[in-house]
């Protein structure tokens, strides 16, 4: 039977070879438990690297699915790299109303009058490649403010994801669907 004042009797030969080691203490009872868990390999490990990459192709991948871009992958991806006007390192979000992936600064954004170009830059885009999404297969382009930051919000044809653009884009993303989308307001 176990009492709450003393261990149970298999970790007692545990917790008096734990007393010597390092890690973090913690009370149970009157006698501490020193728990030595490492989630990363130590930066100096061999495995680190690799632990390293698995970790950002996992996140950036599971980022790509829940924001879209892997659907809109399948139906717009950019064979050639549009001409047009071509904006770096913007900002925007790309996903859901109320759960998008915001993509800060890491955006390149091409306004051209045959429709509208993304790419992510190099290191985020695994699951991601570029984008090429015509105006005849965008079905809304709505102007919006957010205090005093301008944005657009892009709805291509039967997809559940949407796009948001700030900044200086969001003008030339307005000018540009004008008369080309199926309703720009």
């Amino acid at each position: 039977m176990l009492r709450a004042d003393r261990p149970p009797a298999a970790l007692v030969g545990t917790l008096r070879a734990a007393r010597s080691g390092g890690g973090s203490s913690t009370t149970l009872g009157r006698t501490n438990l020193v728990l030595s868990m490492q989630i990363a390999p130590d930066p100096s490990s061999p495995w680190f690297m690799a632990f390293f990459a698995v970790l950002w192709f996992g996140v950036t991948g599971l980022l790509a699915v829940c924001s879209g871009w892997t659907s809109f992958a399948k139906q717009w991806r950019a064979h050639e790299i549009p001409s047009g006007e071509r904006f770096r390192m913007r900002s925007g979000s790309i996903g859901m109303r109320f759960l998008p992936v915001g993509y800060g600064n890491c955006l390149t954004v091409t306004v051209s009058d045959r429709g509208l170009g993304l790419s992510l830059l190099f290191p985020f885009r695994f699951l991601s490649p570029p984008l090429f999404i015509p105006w005849s297969q965008i079905s809304c382009v709505k102007e919006g403010r957010f205090l005093f930051l301008r944005h657009v919000v892009i709805q291509p044809v039967n997809h559940w994801s949407r796009i948001k653009l700030y900044g200086a884009v969001a003008e030339n993303v307005l000018e540009a669907s004008k008369g080309r989308v199926r309703r720009a307001a």
